[in-house]
């Protein structure tokens, strides 16, 4: 997979509304993808702030789905985190990604990397996201210019 994030639909929604989508992202040397379910906006609003990413040099945008599964809280089906931050002081940026689908062995698997990106390319990453329709478009894909 290229350098960036691919989003597809893998089953129609189904009568809550509710879309199986499969999610893959590589930094060109690690990659992972995880099948999760939600609804058509599902990353609508992640999107919304990314295009005006970032505010400033401590700028985060974080995306969550599900949980880590610590002490105390529910057991969780999977956990997706994608959090978008500057690491210079010039405005480089990354993307964190950590993808861990909370299986048992030998099932588990769990992944943490970064994308590097432009904070240009995520106000891209974020139009896009925002505007994708999965009922009319089966599939969004994002090239990181990192």
């Amino acid at each position: 997979m290229r350098l960036g994030i691919k989003v597809k639909v893998l089953t129609e929604p189904d009568d809550d509304g509710l879309f199986q989508f499969e999610i893959g992202l590589s930094n060109g040397q690690s990659s992972t993808s995880l099948a999760f379910w939600g609804y058509g906006d599902n990353f609508k609003e992640f999107g919304e702030r990314l295009i005006e990413f970032p505010q400033g040099i401590h700028d985060k945008v974080i995306y969550e789905l599900g949980g880590e599964n610590g002490s105390g809280e529910r057991k969780w089906a999977y956990y997706l985190s994608l959090s978008a931050f500057c690491f210079e002081p010039t405005g480089k940026s990354a993307i964190k990604v950590i993808v861990d689908n909370h299986s048992n062995a030998p099932d588990y698997q769990r992944c943490e990397f970064y994308i590097k990106s432009e904070p240009a390319s995520l106000n891209k990453l974020g139009q896009g996201l925002s505007n994708w329709n999965p009922v009319n478009v089966k599939e969004f894909e994002w090239i990181s210019n990192g």
